[in-house]
């Protein structure tokens, strides 16, 4: 018996998995991340995001730090290191105290309240 792998058609567009909790950031978010050519998939906690985190195959992560339910943003950060080595990930917060020293190479902090243009920037230098 011969078994053949099917292999998965060539993605064009980068995966992106958004994590937010506040729904209007997450949709602006998402609106201008598509309009910049990514497929982004989208988590409003930390918990629903590690379920995406392990059954996807992303290009970057997104992630705010302070949200409802048991995973914080940083916890998911430690969770995606373990199913990705050095996925690019972008942390978002308010309180950079809560992240200092806590940062790969693989990662930036940006800090609220930013532009999109800023947070693109962090992404393409991940990225690139």
């Amino acid at each position: 018996m011969t078994m053949q792998l099917q292999q998965r058609p060539p993605r064009t567009r980068r995966r992106l998995l958004l994590v937010e909790d506040e729904d209007l950031i997450r949709d602006l978010l998402e609106e201008g991340f598509s309009e910049q050519g990514f497929e982004v998939i989208t988590a409003r906690s930390g918990d629903l995001a590690a379920h995406s985190l392990k059954d996807g195959d992303f290009d970057i992560l997104v992630t705010d730090v302070n949200m409802p339910g048991h995973l914080s943003g940083l916890d998911l950060v430690w969770r995606a290191r373990a199913f990705s080595y050095r996925l690019p990930t972008v942390i978002i917060t308010g309180r950079p105290d809560l992240v200092t020293g806590k940062l790969t190479t693989s990662e930036i902090l940006v800090r609220k309240p930013f532009a999109f243009a800023h947070l693109m920037n962090a992404v393409d230098n991940l990225l690139h």
